[in-house]
């Protein structure tokens, strides 16, 4: 029963993590009836801690004064009550118990749903010409930003699996150049950025941490996992070595020419102009609603033609719940990572490169990301409510009362933490 709880549980986490689109925007938000679905099937639901309950009030209050002071805004009332329950959704998981199995569930997910596109990407490169495809054509035709910042995530997990054998290794490691050859075929810029930004990191995190302790085993373990991910992106560009020409291109050559990236910044027309020019009317518009925002509605109110994109996960949360929210929203994620550190660091470094991922494009508004942002903060709360560390599980087939969960009188079989 573990087993098939387990793979039910992971099938349907490949679901929810899966892009579906419709008219361009992102509509798989199926993530929210797991939730619904445990507590009905097991009787019980889970009172998530004060803090959280806090915020989510915060969030519910921002909700209703803007609906009622905004009038110019009363036609939207549809869909601002459903922008209000799409964010909302990220408190979703707080309201279930996360135990061991959800979390290898969802680990598994991750880098599943991850292999499954890269191998699509590596087989849709090869079958339209693979290296003798032009850049601009290998884009369009393979490249996408709907699951870049979820194969952060997966290249982490990976990065951090210890195998018990030593054919485990190798396994690692091919998972390992997929998911690497994956996210090269992306062709995103944001994606290459987010991967070596939280590469960079860590690797000075460590540099720093064994200047303070100097440890033998500590330096080899280091040189070795250089040498690995040397020897992995030597790989990569054998398999795949036009996507490297794009990047350096694109990417590599603009950002050391000072004055093409001024050009680009400059012109209202161009990628990095653009943001610009949209970050300055979302501050333009949180200077007239500071502490509301637009009450949940998007970017695309201040356009003629209602739509647009904030191209910045933390622009599009300051645009929408105000000042207040966002300083909510940013306390949520800074306690989220103390969380990951302590407890998961694999998850905590993939989340540093989804952060800066997020600084270039939207990641939690999607709904792919909206539900890794729900597991998540439901772990952390879990652990707050439990006053312990996560990974010591409850032997108790019931929660107790310092779990503060309740029944709601519905007789089922219980599954315990």
């Amino acid at each position: 029963m573990t087993i098939i709880y387990k793979i039910l549980v992971t099938v349907s986490f490949f679901f929810f993590l899966y892009p579906i689109s419709v008219a361009g925007l992102s509509a798989n938000y199926s993530f929210v009836l797991f939730p619904v679905v445990y507590i009905l099937a097991t009787g019980k639901i889970k009172i998530p801690n004060q803090e959280s309950l806090m915020f989510i009030c915060l969030f519910t209050l921002i909700f209703a004064i803007a609906s009622i002071y905004q009038y110019e805004y009363y036609d939207r009332g549809f869909r601002r009550g459903i922008s209000f329950v799409i964010f909302m959704s990220i408190f979703s998981y707080m309201f279930i118990p996360i135990d061991k199995k959800m979390v290898e569930a969802f680990k598994i997910s991750i880098v599943s749903v991850s292999l499954y596109f890269s191998v699509h990407s590596i087989y849709l490169f090869f079958m339209h010409g693979g290296s003798g495809l032009g850049l601009e054509q290998a884009k369009n035709l393979v490249g996408s930003q709907r699951v870049g910042f979820i194969y952060l995530l997966a290249i982490w997990l990976a990065y951090y699996y210890v195998g018990q054998k030593k054919w485990h290794l190798v396994f690692k490691y091919t998972i390992l150049l997929i998911l690497v050859a994956g996210l090269l075929l992306t062709y995103s810029r944001s994606s290459i950025i987010s991967l070596i930004g939280s590469f960079g990191i860590f690797t000075l995190y460590n540099c720093l941490k064994w200047i303070a302790r100097p440890n033998l085993k500590l330096l080899g373990k280091g040189l070795v996992s250089i040498m690995a991910v040397t020897l992995l992106i030597w790989l990569t560009y054998l398999i795949i070595p036009r996507v490297f020409t794009f990047f350096e291109l694109r990417l590599f050559e603009y950002i050391s020419d000072h004055s093409a990236v001024i050009a680009d910044l400059t012109n209202p027309l161009s990628s990095g102009g653009t943001r610009i020019v949209i970050l300055g009317k979302i501050f333009d518009f949180i200077t007239q609603n500071p502490f509301t925002g637009s009450g949940f509605l998007g970017v695309w109110i201040l356009s003629e033609t209602l739509s647009g994109s904030a191209h910045n996960q933390l622009a599009d949360v300051l645009f929408r719940t105000g000042i207040l929210g966002f300083g909510a929203y940013i306390y949520l994620i800074f306690r989220m990572l103390q969380f990951l550190y302590l407890n998961e660091r694999a998850l905590f470094w993939g989340l540093t490169g989804l952060l800066i991922y997020g600084t270039l494009h939207e990641t939690f508004k999607e709904s792919q990301g909206g539900f890794v942002l729900a597991f998540l903060l439901g772990m952390m709360n879990q652990s707050l409510i439990g006053k312990n560390r996560f990974a010591q599980e409850s032997v108790s087939n019931d929660f107790s009362v310092t779990d503060r969960s309740y029944s709601l009188g519905i007789k089922s079989n219980y599954i315990p933490t």
